[in-house]
């Protein structure tokens, strides 16, 4: 959490997550290749949409506005062993407790074209970010996927 989000960080549900205990967090993503479209979060929840994005090869840059995503929480230590790594712990603490939580982020997906001469070839990279009010904090997770393996 603290490699994310500000220690001071005003938004509530980050507060809320800080104050269960918790200090990492797992986040679900899952590509919808009929659709073309990437899907964000732990089952949905009562009055917090679907945090759905549609990638589109024709607009160069996409930068969303903040929105709230559920996922998954869990502590590094108490059932874990030392030598479990940071996702393992955080998965096997949520599997013990089931705490859930909401987080701010942000998602920007930007198109390039790589290669030259007859193999060029589209790409989408899509960036999700933390969330600390108007602005967009460190980037915690970078995709780059070819555009035609989506259709």
């Amino acid at each position: 959490m603290d490699d994310w989000w500000n220690l001071n960080e005003r938004n509530s549900e980050v507060k809320y997550v800080r104050s269960s205990g918790v200090n990492s967090f797992g986040l679900d993503i899952s590509y919808d290749a009929d659709a073309a479209s990437l899907l964000l979060g732990w089952q949905e929840a009562p009055g917090v949409p679907e945090a759905r994005f549609q990638v589109n090869p024709e607009v160069e840059l996409f930068v969303s506005l903040p929105f709230l995503t559920r996922v998954r929480l869990g502590v590094l230590d108490g059932i874990n062993m030392p030598w479990f790594t940071r996702a393992d712990a955080t998965l096997l603490s949520f599997e013990v407790d089931h705490r859930t939580g909401h987080l701010p982020l942000r998602l920007s997906a930007e198109n390039s074209r790589v290669g030259s001469g007859d193999m060029v070839r589209s790409e989408v990279m899509v960036s999700l970010w933390a969330s600390m009010g108007e602005k967009v904090g460190l980037l915690f997770l970078s995709l780059s996927l070819p555009w035609p393996s989506f259709q």
